[in-house]
């Protein structure tokens, strides 16, 4: 065994936040990486050696910089980003990491002093594990499973309506919940391939960024089409309608919803 200096195993860390060396002798803090102490008081995540780098060293560290991320509010560099969704990172995090430790790092996530974000994360894998079979089987599923009271629409139609909903609260976070629920609900040698499927299919469904996407009408326009004085639970049902009929028809216009409006009233 050959022991390194202090300055190699700082680079060889998950995060220059954690690369901070505190010399007994001098009473000082060492930051051989030379950014540790700004990444720290700008509230910064990197990583020491170029972002894929370090996360192939050890992919749970995608999790990790999540974590102190979520834990401290500090932003995560778009460089960081990237990496996280490289294929040979996501192949590595879904094919060597263990359940254990994943789930270990779960953990530590929710015992956080802040853990808004995790929750959403932890919710969102929980919805993914339902939607991945339907995803995959191309069938009708139960609505009753997500507790999702779904508009009706043709069942080629669904699973945009199910992928989107999800989206939308998971926003950037959906592929980690997508990929730590490949790993939760699937065999190791079948990860990989579950995450790509799914991941293909949001894609080509249109869904990324979906979040983004504005809604074609608010209350007030649905109050003057319905001629109502003021708004209430009538509203907030159309509303609510309207986001579940814009994603299964993402081309729709204002005109052709309160066409629909006017067809369920009319049932």
């Amino acid at each position: 065994m050959q022991f390194g200096s202090p300055e190699e195993d700082a680079y060889r860390r998950d995060l220059t936040i954690n690369t901070l060396f505190y010399n007994i002798h001098t009473c000082l803090v060492e930051d051989f990486t030379k950014r540790g102490l700004d990444d720290l008081k700008f509230g910064k995540i990197v990583t020491p050696l170029p972002p894929k780098v370090t996360f192939l060293d050890d992919p749970l560290r995608v999790l990790r910089a999540i974590r102190f991320s979520t834990r401290f509010g500090f932003e995560m560099l778009e460089e960081l980003k990237v990496a996280a969704l490289d294929n040979d990172v996501k192949s590595a995090i879904l094919g060597k990491v263990s359940r254990e430790r994943i789930a270990f790092e779960i953990d530590l996530m929710l015992k956080a002093s802040d853990a808004r974000d995790v929750m959403r994360l932890d919710d969102g894998v929980e919805k993914f594990l339902c939607l991945i079979p339907f995803v995959l089987s191309n069938e009708d599923m139960n609505k009753n499973d997500l507790k999702i009271d779904l508009i009706e629409v043709p069942v080629k139609l669904k699973s945009r309506i199910l992928l989107g909903l999800v989206l939308r609260e998971m926003k950037d976070l959906w592929r980690v919940a997508l990929m730590l629920s490949s790993i939760v609900g699937g065999e190791v040698e079948k990860r990989k391939e579950v995450f790509m499927e799914v991941e293909k299919e949001i894609l080509k469904l249109g869904l990324d960024k979906v979040w983004e996407v504005k809604h074609l009408v608010d209350g007030n326009d649905i109050m003057r089409h319905l001629e109502l004085e003021k708004s209430g639970p009538v509203v907030k049902k159309w509303l609510r309608n309207l986001r579940q009929w814009q994603l299964a028809y993402r081309y729709g216009s204002v005109e052709e919803y309160f066409d629909w409006m006017k067809s369920q009233m009319e049932m």
